[in-house]
């Protein structure tokens, strides 16, 4: 009897890491090759020697259990493995929350078809980087972009294909940028670009490096039905070379250059005096 029950203490164990090993092991291949999931496959191993161990103090000590007290042993088996499936339940489910939330964020802070900032946190973003520029007295520029005649590419090509052109400007924008700058889709076929420490003077080659990208590329979400057919965006650029001394109204300066550009012919830069 007392045999039959040190035994089931002991393959409860087993079973019970099995099942923590079988958690974490699923959760240890969706993370990326590297240091973390080498700790992981760390953790595996420890819990496959516990198996071992578990199952040779079977083969060695199972006629040993002569009364209740030499259940001790078994049970304290069966209490860890108990906590080691518990913390694995705990990891795994910790983690899929995390994810969830860590989606929920992205989700908040980015424009669901381009991938880029939504307006909401580029607005954000856009103060931050202001404060900052006008308390150490650095440079900063704002572009405004609008794609041209972007009404004619839906009802020449249909929505789903203007949707195609938005996501490779959006791409390509991304593409000719610096990793300081932050881009955004601000709404509808216009886009924002802050280029923190950078004065407009600066920011008109990069400005030109993404209207170039964009006439160069941008057709090819069109596919074949492009055909001659060229897709272009026009540019405003404002900003200063010393925020502390005065860098005020640059969206009413961006955009006014901007519309400047399209009076003056459309797929062109246009800096605000």
């Amino acid at each position: 009897m007392l045999e039959a029950a040190a035994t089931a203490l002991v393959l409860g164990s087993v079973l019970m890491l099995g099942w923590a090993a079988w958690i974490i092991g699923r959760f240890a291949t969706r993370l990326p090759a590297g240091h973390l999931r080498g700790e992981w496959a760390v953790l595996l191993g420890f819990i496959a020697c516990f198996i071992l161990g578990y199952l040779g103090y079977l083969g060695v000590f199972r006629p040993a259990h002569r009364s209740v007290t030499d259940l001790g042993v078994p049970g304290v088996f069966l209490l860890g493995a108990g906590f080691v499936l518990v913390v694995a339940r705990l990891m795994h489910r910790t983690a899929r929350d995390l994810s969830r939330i860590s989606v929920l964020e992205a989700e908040n802070i980015t424009d669901a078809l381009t991938g880029l900032y939504n307006r909401r946190d580029f607005d954000r973003r856009w103060n931050a980087e202001l404060a900052r520029a006008k308390r150490f007295g650095l440079p900063l520029t704002l572009l405004m972009a609008d794609i041209d005649h972007f009404k004619s590419v839906n009802d020449d090509f249909g929505h789903a294909a203007g949707d195609q052109v938005l996501v490779a400007i959006g791409r390509l924008i991304s593409e000719s940028l610096r990793a300081s700058d932050l881009p955004a889709r601000y709404g509808g076929e216009e886009f924002a670009i802050i280029a923190p420490h950078t004065g407009p003077q600066s920011a008109l080659v990069l400005a030109e490096r993404v209207r170039n990208a964009v006439e160069q590329r941008a057709h090819q979400a069109l596919g074949k039905a492009a055909g001659e057919r060229k897709i272009t965006i026009s540019i405003g650029v404002a900003g200063c070379d010393n925020a502390a001394q005065g860098c005020e109204h640059l969206f009413e300066r961006a955009d006014e250059a901007l519309y400047a550009a399209k009076r003056g012919g459309r797929n062109r830069v246009v800096v605000a005096a």
